[in-house]
C-alpha cells in the first residue's frame, strides 16, 4: 500500500528476495531483480515520493537521467580535483567545491615542488 512504512517495505523486501533469490532452486532472477528494483525506489523517501509523483515508466526516465547527471558530475570534479583547480569532499550530501589544498611539507618532500632536505620551498626560510 501507498502508506506502507519503510519497515513494511523492508519486510516484504526480505520475503520476495527469499523466494526468488537466482542461487536458490526455485529462484527467479527477474523476479529478484524487479524485487530490488522496487525495494530501492520505494525505501528512500525521495525515489518514493518521484515514484508516486511520476508514475513507474516517468520516474525510470527521470532516473536514468539523474544516474548520467551524477556520472558527469563526478568525472567533471574528478578531472579538476587531479588538476588541482577544485577539491570536492567526499562525504557532502550536497556538492561543495572547495578550494584545493596546499600542499603539505611532507607531500612536497615526497612529490617535489621543495627542498628535501629541509621540507621547504625554494625560498622558504
Amino acid at each position: 500500500p501507498v502508506t506502507a512504512s519503510t519497515q513494511q517495505i523492508r519486510q516484504a523486501y526480505r520475503k520476495l528476495a527469499l523466494l526468488n533469490h537466482p542461487d536458490k532452486k526455485t529462484g527467479n532472477a527477474e523476479a529478484f531483480a524487479r524485487a530490488r528494483q522496487a525495494y530501492e525506489t520505494l525505501v528512500s523517501p525521495v525515489r518514493r515520493a518521484l515514484y508516486h509523483e511520476l508514475g513507474w515508466s516517468r520516474f525510470r526516465e527521470h532516473d536514468k537521467i539523474v544516474v548520467i547527471q551524477t556520472a558527469l558530475a563526478e568525472a567533471f570534479e574528478s578531472v579538476l580535483a587531479e588538476a588541482g583547480v577544485m577539491h570536492v569532499h567526499s562525504e557532502a550530501t550536497v556538492p561543495r567545491v572547495l578550494p584545493a589544498p596546499t600542499p603539505s611539507k611532507t607531500t612536497r618532500k615526497i612529490f617535489g615542488g621543495g627542498d628535501a632536505k629541509q621540507g621547504r620551498l625554494a625560498g622558504e626560510e
